[in-house]
């Protein structure tokens, strides 16, 4: 541990980078895009699946599975069975996808760029950037990959530009000056770039900026450079990016134990001439604790009257020259040309017939002909997995025992080593740090040479750490780098680093998540590098690494998914992948899994019969990948004002779950939700989306036990409390007033239903009324025009007398959102239910939340679990827009609320709290249904049927007249609508008969 901490304070003191934080090297000038780590948040990639463009998609299209750019809300990471698509290439057969299949999320192929190809064995992806304006849109666009002439995945990361400034604030001079204000160091260069627009991530949204790309090169005071790639926002001045773009070396845990190195193919033996050279020179193979051996020195150029000859695998150069001729011989060859303080060794010999033996041992250091060596082994590596890969085939600056001490780093031209010095060896000497180092340089010129870059620093320092191990064969990296120990800097054999809790956003640590999950995964194949690297190389081309740094779970968890498809034979993952377990498992190990896009269907109990045990029932659809993840379907569920158990639900054969609640006295109120837990405790697939959330959960299932309803306030034909007040004392809202209306819907897009944020429809059966925080002229005015801004809004009961009762329950539907798709400042502003029992003088809350959802949902509570009952009960509904101007919350956000069916119930033995009497049957059939449902409801009059989604929107209405009709054998089409549940309801008169039933195709 000595040894690391000394490595660390050395390299901080070196590369003029403080920290308080021994273990961790920071640069101070640097400017993440996001602050903190951003995961997945599953709760909303569920609430995103449900949306009407992924349902209809994969209603189209079969098994599919998504993870949503949360930012934009569109998918990041789609992908499943084969899509066939058409076209003559690879970019008129991504066109055709385009155009075809993403209309409903929104794409617009005017807003993209020409398209970039990358092909891998397998595989081969299209992508295209995003522009606006004429401007490249940063960091967004869509990626199309083909197998086949078929699309397996998909991408959707463009963004809303219509915000968009059109122009800058600020010149290109100003820029300059603020990219380079706070940099201590000196200031070699200032260079602009672009002109470019920048999605900002933020929660939920993505704010586009107008920026400058500025380029700021610095030196500090040991030769150290910078390359600083700066964002400069070009209308307030702000820095909102910078990186340094030189890579540098970074020690972490020590290791003791040598390995050795694995030498992979080399081109054949040149032709024979009647001079040659073979050139060598003795060198570490490893590290400096390791044996000198004299080697080969391949690839190396023997110059003669100015033409190169370079060398092969085993040092041999045939030199068609002769006898007598000069021949300058140097430590320069085909991928590698080494500099000590500016100059390459080597020597100028006259040349014999016959085989000349040139030793360079005398003319350049063990550290220079050991570099040389490295560079070469890691380029011939490089080329044997990646063969057609030609971007790294030139001959790059090799610097050794440059100023400084226990570092390297790659600066995007060079790769560089420092001498001896600070308890640490020259890392020249250093085989797999030499590999790292040239591994910095496969990941950048890879990206770039398909347009794109290698933005993650996380991602980077893992990889280039994979490449030197790939090579080595040796989870220690780094052994002999210190000059009193073989101790090691990073080891991947023990103490696995975990996503999440062991990101700590230093790119170094970072990064050994990901190289620790190639690596176990490598183990779990068998250790057989034939198996691993192509699947590694396959996924390479997937650019996961092209996101900012602290977006770490997205592209650890885009890498699980590519590695999978590399290893898959048929281009569908679901059906399974010939080494599929191992890679799950070896990245699991590091926590990287995929998001359980499972679906649990559940029809939601409302009401049970008093002392008798209740059953709950679920369908889970579920296949590979995420078969490999279920640990449990568990129900989660709470007695009155008890605390939350579970329990594990029993298979009870195929995809069907169950569970028994015991059974209840007359007047109990059970709350639940369902969902499933995954092998690391994750719970996911919740339903109801987000009950499960600490603090703010979304509101459960209810079921009532034994209770009969005593009155109702239903905004038609029952108000039994008398008239409400919309507004009260301390009221501040300017518009979105509470009112009694018939509802007016707003939406995203005008005229589709699934895109509603403000209900066009309220909840009471045969009912026109409901409250409503305001209504818009009418469905076409466009989102907010009425919403609920600038402050809350209060709607209050009369005074209720309730101790008549002895335990009454209260229920009541209401719609809230805060957090549509469309809105600003999603998730941030409160919806608050408040209970009086003195007529309004103290409050109570019921609700206090931030969390919504877009449908009408059920509250109830036991009145006497909260206050004592009196015969001044009141309660207040609220509704609030935050007034912080200029701030985060700074009144810009989407409110929309409304109310309906207020209902009070109280025991009764041997009544439910159904909505009809219980004489009215009906049947609905089949159940799971597909393409259409059927109805039977003899001898009774129908008067309409309505069918709700599971978001509350109604999907289905059909009506039959005042007089009603009797139905038989009704059907129902379901051709437009995806999976999920849906309930029907069919009024009769006054009464309504609900029944949930299920969709699966």
């Amino acid at each position: 541990m000595k040894h690391y901490l000394l490595f660390i304070a050395l390299l901080a003191s070196l590369v003029g980078h403080a920290t308080g934080d021994p273990q961790f090297h920071r640069d101070p000038n640097e400017i993440r895009l996001a602050k903190g780590t951003r995961q997945y948040d599953l709760t909303y990639q569920q609430f995103l699946r449900q949306q009407t463009s992924w349902r209809e998609f994969r209603e189209n299209h079969g098994t599919w599975y998504v993870h949503f750019n949360e930012e934009n809300g569109l998918p990041h990471r789609a992908y499943g069975e084969p899509i066939p698509v058409n076209g003559s290439s690879a970019v008129e057969q991504a066109m055709d996808f385009v155009l075809n299949h993403l209309n409903a999320f929104g794409v617009d192929p005017a807003d993209l760029s020409e398209p970039t190809v990358s092909t891998a064995k397998k595989h081969t992806w299209v992508r295209f950037g995003q522009k606006n304006n004429g401007l490249d849109v940063l960091n967004s666009g869509i990626t199309v990959k083909l197998w086949e002439g078929n699309v397996i995945m998909f991408g959707v990361d463009v963004y809303d530009t219509d915000q968009a400034p059109a122009d800058a604030a600020i010149t290109e001079s100003q820029a300059m000056s603020i990219a380079a204000s706070g940099i201590a160091d000196e200031i070699t260069s200032v260079s602009m770039g672009q002109l470019s627009y920048l999605p900002l991530p933020e929660f939920r949204s993505a704010p586009i900026h107008l920026v400058y790309e500025v380029n700021v090169r610095s030196v500090n005071e040991n030769g150290v450079p910078s390359d600083y790639y700066t964002l400069v926002d070009a209308n307030t001045g702000n820095i909102l990016y910078r990186v340094n773009r030189v890579m540098h070396h970074k020690s972490g845990e020590s290791c003791k134990n040598p390995g050795r190195t694995h030498m992979m193919g080399y081109p054949p033996r040149k032709p024979f001439f009647d001079v040659q050279a073979t050139v060598s020179g003795e060198v570490y193979m490893e590290n400096p604790y390791g044996e000198i051996t004299e080697e080969p020195l391949a690839n190396l150029y023997v110059n003669v009257g100015g033409v190169n000859y370079p060398t092969d695998e085993t040092g041999f150069a045939n030199i068609p020259a002769d006898p007598g001729t000069q021949a300058q011989v140097r430590l320069a060859g085909e991928w590698c040309r080494i500099y000590t303080n500016d100059v390459t060794p080597g020597t100028t010999i006259l040349l014999q017939a016959g085989n000349n033996d040139i030793s360079m041992n005398a003319f350049a250091t063990i550290k220079e002909r050991s570099a040389y060596r490295s560079v070469q082994a890691i380029h011939d590596h490089m080329k044997f997995w990646m063969p057609d890969f030609t971007d790294m085939d030139f001959q790059l600056p090799t610097n050794v025992d440059v100023s400084g001490e226990c570092n390297a780093f790659y600066d995007g031209a060079s790769i560089n080593f420092f001498n001896i010095g600070g308890g640490c060896n020259a890392t020249s000497l250093i085989a797999d740090v030499v590999y790292h180092e040239y591994g910095h340089g496969i990941n950048g010129t890879y990206y770039s040479s398909v347009g794109s870059q290698f933005s993650n620093g996380a991602m980077n320092e893992g990889y280039a750490d994979y490449w030197a191990i790939s090579l080595s064969n040796n989870p220690h990296l780094g052994q002999g780098f210190y000059t009193d120990s073989e101790d090691g800097i990073r080891r991947y054999d023990v103490d696995p680093k975990r996503y999440p809790e062991d990101i700590v956003g230093e790119v170094h640590a970072d990064g050994e998540i990901i190289c620790g999950a190639w690596w176990d995964t490598h183990l779990l194949m068998g250790a057989d590098w034939n198996i691993t690297m192509p699947i590694f190389v396959e996924a390479f081309a997937g650019l996961q690494a092209n996101t900012f740094d602290g977006n770490e779970g997205q592209a650890f968890t885009d890498v699980l998914i590519d590695a999978l498809q590399a290893d898959d034979n048929d281009g569908d993952i679901s059906n399974g992948t010939p080494n599929g377990m191992a890679i799950v498992e070896g990245f699991d190990m590091h926590g990287i899994t995929l998001l359980s896009n499972a679906e649990l269907y559940h029809n939601d109990l409302t009401a049970a019969d008093d002392d008798t045990d209740i059953t709950i029932e679920a369908t889970l659809d579920l296949t590979f990948p995420f078969t490999n993840y279920l640990s449990d379907v568990k129900l989660y569920y709470r007695i009155n004002d008890g605390n939350w158990d579970s329990m594990g639900m029993t298979n009870t054969g195929g995809d069907n779950y169950e569970a028994v609640i015991t059974g209840q006295p007359k007047g109990t109120l059970i709350a639940y939700y369902l969902g499933t837990t995954d092998i690391n405790g994750l719970l996911s697939n919740v339903q109801p989306i987000g009950a499960q959330l600490d603090p703010h959960p979304n509101l459960p299932y209810f079921i009532l036990v034994g209770v009969e309803e005593v009155g109702r306030h239903d905004c038609d034909d029952n108000e039994d409390w008398g008239s409400w007040q919309t507004s009260v004392v301390g009221d501040n809202a300017t518009t979105g007033i509470w009112v009694l209306d018939i509802p007016v819907g707003s939406f995203s897009t005008p005229g589709d239903l699934n895109t509603v944020v403000q209900t066009y429809y309220q909840n009471t059966p045969g009912g026109e009324y409901c409250f409503v925080t305001g209504n818009a002229a009418n469905e076409a005015s466009g989102l907010g025009e009425n919403d609920v801004d600038a402050g809350r809004t209060t709607l209050q009961t009369a005074i209720i007398e309730m101790s008549e009762y002895d335990n009454p329950i209260v229920t009541y539907q209401r719609w809230y959102t805060n957090s549509p798709p469309s809105g600003a400042n999603p998730g941030a502003d409160w919806w608050q239910v408040r209970l009086s029992n003195d007529g309004g003088v103290n409050w109570i809350y019921i609700e206090n939340t931030l969390t919504g959802e877009i449908g009408w949902r059920r509250n109830a509570f036991r009145v006497a679990d909260y206050l004592e009952i009196t015969d001044e009960m009141r309660m207040q509904f609220i509704a609030s827009d935050s007034t912080t101007v200029g701030e985060y919350l700074d009144g810009g956000s989407l409110i929309e609320a409304a109310l309906d069916d207020f209902i009070i119930y109280e025991e009764e033995a041997d009544v439910s709290v159904n909505e009809t009497d219980g004489a009215i049957e009906f049947l609905i059939y089949p159940n799971p249904a597909s393409t259409e449902v059927f109805v039977d409801a003899d001898g009774v009059r129908v008067h309409s049927v309505r069918v709700f989604n599971s978001l509350g929107a109604l999907v289905y209405f059909e009506q039959f007249g005042n007089l009603g009709q009797d139905i038989s054998r009704k059907s129902i089409p379901l051709a437009n609508l995806a999976d999920g549940v849906y309930t029907m309801m069919i009024d009769i008169g006054e009464d309504t008969v609900r029944e949930n039933f299920t969709i699966r195709k």
